[in-house]
């Protein structure tokens, strides 16, 4: 699973405590204000009332702190709980079901493991590339200024302003420029909204579109613990998505931390309806050359038609035409494996979204019940430290 992306969380400072007589703005407080709030009722009530103690004064004061935190509007920490945006696996099984999940139909994400012409025939048409790296910012800053395009009508950026958005704002840039996906209300709508917005203002929308970001974090692992956000540091790996799009006769890359959209070339053959995949092949294989010698780890994703479709209308095709056996049997062979694979994609997202840390919690409660859990633990910890001694041995 990429670390987050690289871009810094906004900040927000607490509100002042309200006059105490504007109860009803308790519900808008931050739990610090709403302390305050309350230990002053609580010194207020020690000065007039000497029979209360101050220990039953605080355990009041802390148990309505914990009576209003369950009810009012999301503190700082909450609100990044539900406004931030978690980092997601780059899956194809992930992409398509987040795709589908926003309203897109028609389409799907394919992982492909060469830049193969052959490759790319099968699963034509390619509406677009998703390319995942390790982000090195200081190789950014000192490699060679990009030449930015304008952005044309009909190419839609849009910058990265909050971090693990990366990917998802990459599949949105291939979805928001193709002309042949049906998008669906929510992308619809949303591509008419910011149709006149500058690059970050539709970074911002699309940080702050309720409908999407829920669509990406419903992919987000159940945690233990809920943690505060960190920027990311020298010593962490992280990952960075980018699109390669074709519009209007030319192939563009569309990264979010960049300044705006960098025009790779014209299309050489526009009756062809993959020939974009000629220009930015080799603009990928050169970024992965660049990187080759330190690192290893990429992944590229294409999105497509949906491929039961596909198939489906191929076989419908056939039977119109009489075609012969062999290839519908084919087909029929290569539609049942996409189901299939289907299947497998809507497993594997069920698992990723449980949450088994109950289960755990309940087991771990169990075997420390019937006395199991401490020699378990001193069972693996001399298998490891022993693989330890060996290996130092070596």
């Amino acid at each position: 699973m990429p670390p987050a992306c690289p871009r810094a969380t906004p900040e927000f400072s607490a509100p002042q405590a309200p006059s105490p007589k504007f109860l009803p703005a308790l519900f808008k407080m931050s739990i610090r204000a709403r302390i305050h709030f309350f230990k002053n009722i609580s010194d207020s009530t020690s000065d007039t009332t000497s029979s209360v103690s101050t220990t039953t004064a605080d355990q009041d004061v802390h148990s309505l702190v914990v009576f209003f935190e369950t009810l009012v509007t999301p503190t700082r920490k909450d609100f990044f709980i539900i406004m931030s945006w978690c980092t997601i696996e780059s899956d194809p099984g992930v992409f398509t079901s987040l795709i589908e999940d926003i309203g897109v139909q028609g389409v799907q994400v394919e992982e492909l493991y060469a830049l193969d012409e052959q490759m790319f025939a099968d699963l034509s048409p390619v509406y677009g590339l998703v390319f995942l790296f390790k982000y090195e910012s200081a190789h950014d800053e000192t490699s060679e200024s990009p030449m930015y395009a304008s952005e044309e009508d009909g190419l839609f950026f849009a910058k990265q302003v909050i971090s693990n958005a990366c990917a998802t704002q990459a599949i949105l840039s291939i979805l928001l420029n193709c002309q042949d996906i049906d998008l669906g209300e929510t992308l619809s709508e949303f591509k008419a909204f910011t149709s006149d917005f500058p690059s970050d203002l539709k970074g911002l929308a699309i940080s702050n579109s309720d409908k999407i970001r829920l669509a990406h974090n419903s992919f987000a692992r159940a945690e233990p613990f809920v943690v505060e956000e960190r920027k990311a540091t020298e010593d962490d790996d992280v990952y960075h998505f980018v699109a390669y799009v074709p519009v209007n006769g030319k192939v563009y890359e569309l990264d979010g931390l960049r300044e705006g959209p960098i025009c790779l070339g014209e299309i050489p053959q526009l009756d062809s309806r993959d020939a974009w995949l000629q220009v930015a092949c080799p603009v990928i294989q050169k970024r992965i050359e660049k990187y080759s010698a330190t690192e290893i780890r990429f992944n590229l994703l294409a999105l497509v038609r949906n491929r039961i479709q596909a198939y489906e209308e191929q076989l419908s095709v056939l039977a119109e035409a009489g075609g012969n056996e062999q290839a519908a049997a084919q087909i029929q062979a290569d539609l049942a494996a996409e189901k299939q694979k289907r299947e497998n994609w809507k497993l594997e997202n069920q698992r990723r979204k449980h949450n088994y840390i109950p289960f755990i919690i309940q087991l771990l409660k169990t075997l420390a019940e019937k006395k199991e859990l401490e020699p378990l633990i001193k069972q693996q910890l001399e298998s490891r430290n022993a693989a330890a001694a060996s290996t130092a041995k070596q």
